[in-house]
């Protein structure tokens, strides 16, 4: 299904949602391929283990929803969001996000696997084991979110902050990193490269984790030393 692309903008641009009264509350959904899901509010569903391919959502509002191992592969996602949704392991393989949020949600080991990311905002979430393999972020911005061990191994990553968050043993090997931010945030076991820090915006207590971390040793010149 192809469908035309949207013009790309400054900075992250938020869900351009329809206004509420243009929008259908839906008691019963199932996802199937080829099909459009639009200016919906999806409520308080089960969709665990759903396979579907190249489905269109736009314009949806998505709250305490089931995704448990959902397959969402090479799908369109724009202006919607995710509030108090479970999407545990699911995987959303080669699929384009635009302009989305999650909020309050659970996306433990979900795989978005060379899918291509712009204009997203996770606030509050669990993102543990997450993978971003071979992923492509524009414009994302993760704040007060747990992203332990989570991988972004081969992605590229422009304009990315990450806000208070716990970075933890999280992958940024063979990463491509253009004006990422990680002030704020927890980044303790934090696997990079040392061509890759040239990327980074960090602050001071950063700079000395980072160094240590690549097995640099730093000690204070003692007196007796001089």
């Amino acid at each position: 299904m192809v469908r035309p692309r949207r013009k790309r903008y400054q900075g992250i641009t938020s869900p351009q949602h329809c206004p509420p009264t243009e929008l259908k509350t839906v008691s019963d959904l199932s996802l199937s391929d080829n099909s459009n899901y639009a200016q919906l509010i999806i409520q308080q569903l089960n969709f665990n283990q759903q396979r579907a391919k190249d489905i269109f959502m736009e314009q949806s509002l998505v709250r305490q929803c089931q995704f448990n191992q959902v397959v969402l592969q090479q799908s369109q996602l724009v202006d919607s969001s995710f509030e108090q949704c479970d999407l545990s392991h699911a995987n959303w393989e080669k699929s384009h996000l635009e302009r989305l949020e999650w909020r309050n949600s659970r996306l433990g080991g979900m795989k978005f696997v060379e899918a291509q990311a712009e204009h997203l905002v996770f606030s509050t979430c669990q993102l543990d084991y997450s993978v971003w393999w071979s992923a492509r972020l524009e414009h994302v911005r993760f704040e007060d979110c747990r992203m332990l061990e989570m991988s972004f191994e081969g992605a590229k990553l422009s304009d990315v902050c990450f806000r208070n968050c716990d970075l933890s043993r999280a992958n940024f090997r063979q990463a491509s990193l253009s004006n990422v931010d990680i002030r704020g945030s927890q980044i303790g076991g934090m696997q990079i490269e040392p061509k890759q820090l040239q990327g980074l915006i960090i602050e001071p207590r950063q700079a000395l984790e980072i160094a240590q971390s690549l097995g640099l040793t730093i000690r204070e010149l003692a007196i007796e030393e001089d």
